[in-house]
């Protein structure tokens, strides 16, 4: 998450000698892999690999931050839970989020405001009261089940605190 901001030198030398194991530690633990901390990337299963891409997000400093599909590899709860630290963070450093998902229930769970996507233009840019079911349908080609997956045990998020801009396509 930092190698941008070090130096080719110091980046070299983290091969070696780990630089802010701290820092990584820390940024791992809300996304319940810091047990990893010392293991190899191809050790890990698919949804760990994404969780530590998700810490990683947390060491920079960017103030915009593009998520795409961030918890397509984890189960509901664990991807709720993720886009939630996700989200704490985004506010915290008062970064602009945008985040790709294709689980419109956990879209309309975590976020205020949806852009819907279809071959490569903006089908709706909606509050999420205000998205549909006719038009997600439209956006999808076919009626959706009112019920597509799991409930997620969030508050509606009208009433969840978001980034100042949130954005889910």
């Amino acid at each position: 998450g930092r190698l941008a901001q070090w130096s080719a030198g110091k980046a070299l030398l983290s091969l070696w000698r780990p630089a802010d194991a701290g820092a990584a530690h820390a940024a791992l633990t809300p996304f319940q892999v810091e047990d990893k901390l010392w293991l190899r990337c191809d050790r890990l299963s698919g949804g760990e690999r994404q969780r530590v891409g998700l810490a990683r997000m947390m060491l920079s400093d960017a103030s915009l931050l593009l998520l795409d599909e961030p918890v397509s590899s984890l189960d509901p709860v664990l991807g709720n839970s993720a886009l939630a630290v996700v989200q704490e963070e985004a506010t915290r450093r008062g970064a602009t989020l945008v985040v790709s998902l294709h689980d419109v229930d956990l879209a309309r769970s975590r976020f205020r405001r949806l852009v819907g996507v279809r071959a490569g233009k903006v089908h709706f840019d909606l509050p999420v009261g205000e998205v549909t079911q006719a038009l997600l349908a439209e956006l999808y080609g076919a009626e959706l089940p009112t019920d597509h997956g799991f409930a997620v045990d969030t508050p509606p998020a009208e009433q969840a605190p978001a980034p100042k801009i949130t954005r889910c396509f």
